[in-house]
């Protein structure tokens, strides 16, 4: 998550992009809604946590002044009060400066003609549910059968404060349909969060970069370990194939710990395609006529399921309600200069005629 989207910082800053010539981004992108917020919310939020620490308000200069004499523990006790407003909401986070970005992030994307970089990016089977777990809800998770409609509009708001009812409600209807169980409000409420914050996010970034002729390959991690500690609720949560990618799946249980070998195969499948991909620009390596994993294409959303069954391309697309959802709750980036404030006339006259 925050280490995708600051790798995908570096393809989108045109300092650093050229100093890189292969990225690979799990779980996240740089136009994720947690991975950036304009200057202005980033003040607002600032001052925000200066009146929990007694700093002024009216001040900037004097509230800066305030906020850098405090003590690190200080940030520590009241930093996430000052955050917990929306789901993916984050205190401090990179901003456009016209410098390291000079635009906000979804106005970079589109690559330019310089030298393709391959790309590894994908995600988890239920992304969204790490977030369920530390979201500021005031129900239970444990009890699924519990959970329904108006939790569901709970969680829908938290992920788009701000968002207009009518398409909260569309939204929070077209993910129960998914399932007709007693899970289908769980579901929906995993999914439409894990969804908003990181498969469309990364889908949009798949999709711009093989459009524009870049190698990118995408996965679906789906498998459920017994061996990492999380309820059964979870199912394939933010993070999960971290442990098999380096290795340390089997620690988790203590040093004398030994891994089934279904779950041992797994690790060293990821980091064999990890490491090759580092190697070559390719997970399966180049020409490579045993194991293909077929380049992503946007028309078909072809993610590659990774689990300890034979890798093949997922049938349902984990993308497939982006379009809609991204319709209803994606807010439009403002211009450059109510980003930072530095953009010149022109430039910004410019950015609204594109939009």
């Amino acid at each position: 998550s925050a280490g995708a989207s600051s790798v995908g910082f570096h393809l989108l800053s045109p300092g650093s992009r050229p100093l890189f010539t292969h990225a690979a981004l799990q779980s996240g992108a740089a136009t994720a809604p947690w991975a950036w917020i304009s200057f202005q919310k980033a003040q607002e939020k600032g001052r925000r946590l200066g009146q929990l620490l007694g700093c002024p308000e009216s001040d900037h200069t004097a509230l800066v002044s305030c906020l850098q004499g405090k003590e690190p523990g200080e940030f520590l006790q009241h930093d996430p009060l000052a955050m917990r407003k929306e789901l993916f909401s984050q205190a401090f986070v990179p901003t456009p400066d016209g410098d390291f970005l000079p635009d906000v992030p979804a106005r970079l994307l589109w690559p330019d003609h310089s030298q393709p970089l391959p790309i590894l990016t994908g995600v988890t089977a239920n992304e969204g549910t790490f977030l369920l777990k530390f979201s500021p809800l005031n129900f239970s998770l444990a009890n699924t059968s519990a959970i329904g409609w108006e939790h569901l509009l709970q969680m829908v708001r938290l992920v788009a404060p701000g968002a207009p009812e009518e398409a909260i409600q569309a939204v929070a209807q077209r993910y129960s349909q998914e399932r007709q169980d007693d899970t289908r409000y769980l579901w929906a409420m995993g999914h439409t969060t894990g969804d908003h914050g990181f498969v469309c996010p990364a889908a949009e970034v798949a999709g711009r970069e093989a459009d524009a002729g870049w190698p990118v390959y995408v996965y679906y991690f789906t498998h459920r370990s017994h061996v990492l500690p999380m309820p059964e609720w979870m199912g394939v949560p933010h993070g999960a194939e971290v442990p098999y990618l380096f290795g340390t799946l089997a620690s988790l249980r203590g040093a004398n710990y030994t891994l089934p070998e279904a779950e041992a195969a797994l690790s060293r499948k990821l980091m064999r395609y990890w490491a090759e991909f580092a190697r070559s620009g390719s997970p399966t390596g180049p020409g490579s006529a045993k194991e293909q994993w077929p380049r992503y294409k946007s028309t078909e959303q072809n993610f590659l399921r990774i689990s300890t069954e034979p890798p093949q391309l997922e049938g349902t697309s984990p993308a497939r309600l982006c379009g809609f959802l991204m319709s209803l709750l994606k807010e439009k980036p403002s211009p450059i200069a109510e980003t930072h404030g530095s953009a010149e006339p022109s430039k910004e006259k410019a950015h609204e005629e594109e939009n």
